[in-house]
């Protein structure tokens, strides 16, 4: 412990194994992106919004999602971060993470975003907005390491 009475500081190290059940909806859609190379949302039959990653109930009207349609493989970045600091079970710093609405979806998706100026002393502020295209792992992957996404010059 460090730091004077008032202002104590301890340090504890928590690695966490999680495993969670999967929807049919997003199983299909990681299937998609190891078999086919795609992806695959979900349109709500009420107010037509279609999900990406696909969602069980729509997050706009909370109708079931029903319609299987596939979405682009490019979009555009909505936000990103650099990530500076080191957690379990993730690459090396410094990374570009980016959340990323695929053409013909109405929602974004989160994921490793290359091309990105890694530098502290980048000025980031112009790539919201910048177009991006899902680059397909070799050998294909049924999750969310199957892909990434990188920024079209």
């Amino acid at each position: 412990m460090t730091g004077t009475p008032e202002n104590r500081v301890a340090r504890a190290e928590l690695i966490v194994d999680q495993r969670h059940v999967l929807d049919p909806a997003l199983t299909g859609f990681l299937d998609q992106i190891a078999t086919a190379r795609r992806f695959v949302g979900r349109k709500c039959p009420s107010c037509g919004e279609v999900s990406v990653p696909p969602n069980p109930i729509c997050e706009r009207c909370y109708a079931t999602t029903m319609e299987d349609v596939v979405v682009a493989n490019e979009g555009v970045v909505r936000s990103l971060s650099v990530v500076y600091a080191r957690f379990a079970g993730f690459p090396e710093p410094p990374y570009a993470i980016g959340m990323v609405q695929l053409d013909g979806a109405d929602t974004a998706m989160l994921n490793y975003l290359d091309g990105v100026d890694l530098s502290p002393s980048a000025d980031l502020s112009g790539l919201v907005g910048k177009r991006c295209r899902a680059v397909f792992v070799d050998p294909p992957r049924a999750d969310f390491g199957g892909f990434k996404f990188e920024l079209i010059a």
